[in-house]
């Protein structure tokens, strides 16, 4: 990343003197895998989420008295030293400095024999962090390697070779940490030459998930090259209790979809993997489910080349029944080319329901067609209920819908005459622009009945057929309602939304160039961008107080308010904060004048 340098000036009419210091964040829109730097704050830390939320405190690798399960927390603002306690107790081994994951941090820590049940919490200078749950409980840790041996005991000395004789062992609760190596050429014992590796009727229990997570430190590869799939469970019963982490899922552009299947997932998470190379679906979801969860994971090139009649998506789930409490949030998700989307919900039978849905405080851009689709059914009937709500917020939605050839595409559309959306706090940047009759824009709607729009910024792509902000296509604005909304560069907003905030630019920090006109991915210029705001900012304490499914903090984890009031967009104005740079630089330094 390039470094950006913004010079807050006094205000020449006041004479006042800019005090706050904005939390400038790199957001780089190119085509790889992205490595940010994360923030230190006079904030108190946030944790995010864990990647185990249930583990033993022995019987892993021994170093210094502690034996216990690894641990990864996930958060931001932790700083360079940070101490951390479970239920109030020194217990645990914090394993290295916290590293920059994404756009925010990550710290390993490793249980003791004398922890217990209770909260993380993260502690340094600037005060505790929020407490995430954990229990304690029992459980077997293994390690695996590809240079191990399958006869061995599973030790960190003397680990397992082969994900068959993982998948085959655990049991309810067990934990096993891959090392650094490649898994690709295992063919799975089912018979089928097609697959790394099934899961299908697998899994723990609840309250004690089997896992497979990498050794800390390490990556582990999980390579499709030659193969249909690398998981998968088309036969054989759901998948449950699982938890898959920090591995790197490529399928090496020779695979039709990466992870599939259709006979549903029941408490099923995935937490901070890299998923690259698929020739169509990177994750495909579908059958009847129950709570599958997504953090904190870094999808892209799903669909390269991708021109037949159907799409490429970074996660899809599919409806064969009803798939209940969907919770998608801190990933990355970008750069589908080809017919690529990033997140798309879809019925397939009449009668097939998803509800509970969260997305929230994700990366969603470079996105070829849609960034995110929610309906639409090939049953017929619609697949949200108007008795559910389902959340998106605290998300960029950023330059989708850029080169689809043969259909205008938005950043976020819903489908399918019913449903109950709150849309907040997000930040829509030149999404849609295409040329095509069909309208492309930030929001596309094609009649769900509930929508509240409110809080969001709208930096609008101009020309084209681009709509103006908000679109329609077979449906009015009836049902649509919300306040405090910015809408810049392409007109003003629509009246059916109250209190907008029209044509004042929301200063973001560095905005990303923007294209000339619609065309092909490699026609655009794919520079480095900031959207957190400047502190003269329009957006700054001017938006309305919301409920949110989750304590109110932004895509950072800047808790909300700030100042005298919420802040519109994704990010939250942090007064006191600078981003730091790790080594070699690649992020954003602030300086008051």
């Amino acid at each position: 990343m390039k470094l950006v340098i913004e010079f807050f000036r006094s205000n020449p009419v006041s004479k006042v003197t800019v005090c706050k210091i904005g939390l400038l964040l790199g957001l780089s829109f190119l085509s790889a895998a992205r490595t940010y730097s994360a923030a230190t704050s006079t904030a108190p830390p946030r944790v995010f989420f864990t990647d185990l939320d249930s583990g033993p405190n022995s019987g892993g690798e021994s170093v210094s008295g502690f034996s216990g399960a690894y641990v990864t927390l996930y958060g931001n603002f932790f700083g360079t030293n940070p101490t951390v306690t479970l239920n109030s107790a020194s217990c645990l081994r914090v394993v290295g400095s916290p590293v920059a994951y994404l756009w925010y941090q990550k710290l390993v820590i490793q249980l003791g024999p004398s922890c217990t049940t209770g909260s993380f919490v993260v502690t340094n200078s600037q005060g505790a962090s929020n407490g995430i749950p954990f229990t304690v409980r029992a459980g077997n840790i293994y390690f695996v390697s590809t240079s191990g041996n399958d006869s061995a005991a599973g030790t960190i000395s003397a680990p397992w070779k082969s994900l068959h004789k993982v998948r085959n062992t655990l049991a309810s609760g067990d934990i096993a940490y891959l090392r650094t190596g490649t898994w690709n050429s295992s063919i799975d014992s089912e018979g089928s030459s097609s697959s790394i590796i099934m899961f299908s009727g697998t899994g723990g229990s609840s309250g004690a998930p089997n896992a497979i997570l990498n050794y800390p430190g390490e990556t582990p590869v999980w390579s499709g090259s030659g193969k249909t799939y690398i998981s998968y469970n088309w036969t054989g019963g759901q998948v449950h209790d699982w938890v898959f982490g920090g591995i790197r899922w490529d399928g090496a552009h020779s695979t039709s979809r990466i992870l599939d299947g259709n006979v549903g997932y029941a408490r099923v998470k995935f937490v901070a993997n890299v998923v690259v190379n698929s020739s169509n679906v990177c994750w495909n979801y579908e059958g009847s489910s129950n709570t599958v969860t997504l953090f904190g994971n870094d999808i892209s090139s799903c669909s390269p080349g991708l021109t037949d009649s159907d799409h490429g998506y970074s996660i899809y789930f599919g409806a064969y029944g009803t798939q209940d409490t969907i919770n998608i949030g801190w990933n990355s998700l970008h750069d589908n080319t080809g017919k690529g989307k990033g997140i798309q919900m879809y019925g397939h039978a009449a009668g097939d329901i998803i509800r509970n849905v969260q997305i929230h405080h994700n990366l969603v851009y470079n996105m070829c067609a849609e960034g995110i689709t929610l309906g639409g059914s090939d049953g017929g009937t619609a697949i949200f209920e108007n008795s559910n709500t389902e959340y998106i917020y605290n998300n960029v939605i950023a330059r989708n819908g850029y080169c689809e050839g043969s259909y205008g595409y938005s950043g976020l559309s819903m489908i399918g005459g019913t449903g109950n959306f709150k849309i907040l706090n997000n930040n829509f940047y030149w999404n849609g622009n295409s040329p095509f009759i069909s309208p492309s824009g930030d929001i596309l709607s094609q009649g769900a009945s509930t929508i509240e729009i409110s809080n969001n910024i709208f930096y609008s792509a101009a020309g084209g057929n681009n709509c103006g902000y908000i679109c329609f296509e077979s449906a009015t604005s009836a049902g649509i309602t919300g306040s405090k909304n910015i809408f810049f560069h392409n007109g003003n907003g629509p009246t059916y939304l109250t209190n907008n905030i029209n044509g004042q630019d929301p200063l973001f920090v560095a905005n990303p160039p923007q294209p000339a006109s619609f065309g092909t991915y490699a026609a655009y210029n794919l520079a480095i961008g900031d959207l957190h705001l400047q502190s003269v900012s329009p957006a700054t304490d001017a938006g309305i107080a919301l409920a949110f499914p989750q304590a109110p903090i932004d895509l950072d984890g800047t808790i909300r308010p700030q100042g005298s009031g919420i802040d519109i967009g994704a990010y939250e104005f942090n007064s006191g904060t600078t981003v730091a740079r790790p080594n070699p630089p690649t992020n954003l330094l602030v300086v008051v004048q």
